[in-house]
């Protein structure tokens, strides 16, 4: 049962997704490893368990499941429930204990086997994936529709899409600068473009918020920077579909399987399948989000910008993604 105040345990290698559900819902009790290189952002020492760790987890097999679970067996027997966001794979440590798992598929929910091509692994994982489902212990959700299909069709998976909130950052939208901020990829000089390189290193969260808007030329569908930009009420401009096709480079599965991508993802060869379903296409709803065909336009874009009050559609939003979780969750006790 997942009642408030259950204690759930998330060993991860990505600092903002479990930022992200912690954030929603701080009534749960969460005991996490952070192996991410990235963990100084929330001042958290970074984890290197036994066996399976920054350095390991990619090899992930059999044998060092098992030994993962003989050296921490006490320990994760204890919990009321599991949380596995990157990776999802992680879910294979956990099935022994018979609890209720959440998955957030954010990425890719086949990691690490996409990178290691372990198709031995993967068939357990897949078959583990099912076993939770049929025993009822499997919360899924995708925060993207392109990984919502994707896990559908690799592992026959049905997640609910939830996109993630995000608001961990407390950025305030306080514009000071008369300029906007290029986050993702490259573009021309134009005299009201400021380029992500020139901010101070670190920069801070809060910087983001006194620019006009930011741009994103992604290079993968869905990144958590995009939805903190969105929650926070910052304005952004993204490239049309057209632009995507013919302009960017997204990195999706060419980072993951290369050329050995199982058949049964064969759609995902296609880069228009994952720009049809990309976040910036199907989520951020706002008056405030622009789309652009050419560098020509974002430059008119910004030259005639007026920000308009979308305060409604942002406590909506807010809404609908806590409504969702918990639709979500009641059945196991919340």
């Amino acid at each position: 049962m997942l009642t408030k105040g259950a204690r759930l345990f998330n060993m991860d290698l990505h600092i903002s997704v479990i930022a992200d559900f912690k954030n929603l819902f701080p009534e749960f009790n969460i005991i996490e490893w952070c192996m991410s290189g990235h963990s100084w952002v929330f001042n958290k020492k970074r984890a290197y368990p036994d066996i399976i760790n920054p350095s390991t987890w990619i090899k992930i097999d059999d044998k060092m499941i098992e030994l993962f679970q003989q050296k921490y067996d006490s320990l994760l027997s204890s919990f009321d429930g599991f949380i596995c966001g990157h990776p999802n794979g992680f879910a294979l440590l956990f099935e022994k204990y018979n609890k209720p798992i959440i998955i957030i598929n954010s990425c890719r929910y086949d990691l690490p086997f996409c990178w290691s091509h372990n198709h031995d692994m993967l068939m357990k994982y897949n078959s583990c994936l099912i076993r939770l489902r049929d025993r009822g212990l499997l919360i899924a959700v995708s925060n993207n529709r392109a990984d919502q299909l994707y896990i559908q069709l690799g592992a026959g998976i049905i997640t609910k899409h939830i996109p993630s909130l995000c608001a961990y950052t407390d950025i305030k939208y306080r514009p000071e600068f008369n300029k906007f901020l290029c986050y993702h990829g490259e573009l021309p000089d134009h005299p009201l473009i400021y380029k992500k390189s020139a901010l101070p290193k670190p920069f801070k969260w809060s910087d983001l918020g006194r620019f006009k808007g930011i741009i994103h030329l992604p290079y993968e569908i869905s990144t958590m920077s995009m939805f903190e930009h969105f929650t926070a009420g910052i304005p952004l401009f993204f490239p049309s579909k057209e632009y995507m096709m013919k302009n960017c480079v997204i990195q999706s599965v060419g980072a993951y399987w290369k050329d050995k991508l199982p058949e049964s993802l064969a759609i995902f060869r296609k880069k228009d399948t994952w720009i049809d379903l990309a976040d910036f296409y199907c989520v951020f709803e706002s008056p405030n989000v622009y789309y652009f065909d050419s560098d020509t336009h974002l430059f008119s874009l910004l030259e005639s910008f007026e920000w308009k009050d979308d305060s409604i559609v942002m406590m909506r939003h807010r809404s609908r993604i806590r409504s969702d979780w918990e639709e979500l969750l009641r059945p196991y006790g919340f």
